[in-house]
């Protein structure tokens, strides 16, 4: 028993059991430093992640206001410019024209009514023919007959007789020397050439359409020509 070896100082205990309280320390301070560094990279990741997702929408509603602009672009450009302003509006020519012209059309029928209709029992003088020559040689004798030949008709009726001494003018001049051809030497001698304006009266009247008539002939030139 006195050979046992000898415990040590109670002194020289303290320092082995504390080289391990300092492991244990260290451990901590690299724990957290490691978890720091996670979270960084985590939020430097978030906030990308954010800016990027955030960018998206803002782009797609950049878009919309990009057409709507362009669209309130468009429309300006429709609007008439400065050399369409001296133009007539397509109101405007609906008045003038009515293109196709309804109200264009009252307006003319409106200034033609204007001009007050002949009276009912107003006539008109048509000329027939004028400086037209005829043959006769009734009287024993061979004359060319240089006469003028006019109508009196109805008012309302006058543009109808003009338009029928111009299209059918052979028949006119036919019928009426028809007439000076076969008329006597004393038919033609008259004062008044009342036959005669009966007899071509009479031609003239075939010619005619219902509701038309012939209130007078009359004959202001016939001369006799000798040949």
């Amino acid at each position: 028993m006195a050979d046992a070896a000898p415990s040590p100082p109670a002194d020289e205990a303290p320092p082995a059991a504390a080289a391990p309280a300092k492991k244990k320390k260290g451990l901590p301070v690299k724990l957290i430093a490691i978890v720091g560094g996670v979270v960084v990279v985590q939020g430097a990741l978030l906030f990308g992640l954010f800016k990027f997702l955030g960018g998206g929408p803002k782009s797609t509603q950049a878009e919309p206001s990009a057409a709507a602009h362009e669209e309130q672009t468009s429309d300006h450009g429709a609007a008439p410019s400065a050399s369409d302003q001296g133009k007539p509006s397509a109101a405007a020519d609906h008045g003038k024209t009515g293109g196709t012209g309804e109200h264009g059309t009252k307006g003319a029928e409106g200034r033609a009514a204007e001009i007050p209709p002949p009276p009912a029992g107003a006539t008109a003088e048509v000329q027939l023919v004028k400086g037209f020559r005829v043959p006769n040689d009734k009287s024993g004798r061979m004359f060319i007959y240089d006469l003028e030949v006019s109508v009196v008709v109805p008012g309302h009726q006058a543009e109808a007789f003009k338009a029928l001494a111009a299209q059918r003018l052979g028949e006119v001049q036919d019928r009426i020397g028809r007439v000076i051809r076969s008329a006597s030497d004393k038919m033609l001698r008259e004062d008044d050439l009342e036959m005669l304006r009966s007899q071509i009266r009479e031609e003239l009247s075939e010619m005619l359409t219902d509701g038309q008539r012939i209130e007078r002939v009359l004959i202001p030139r016939l001369v006799p020509l000798p040949t």
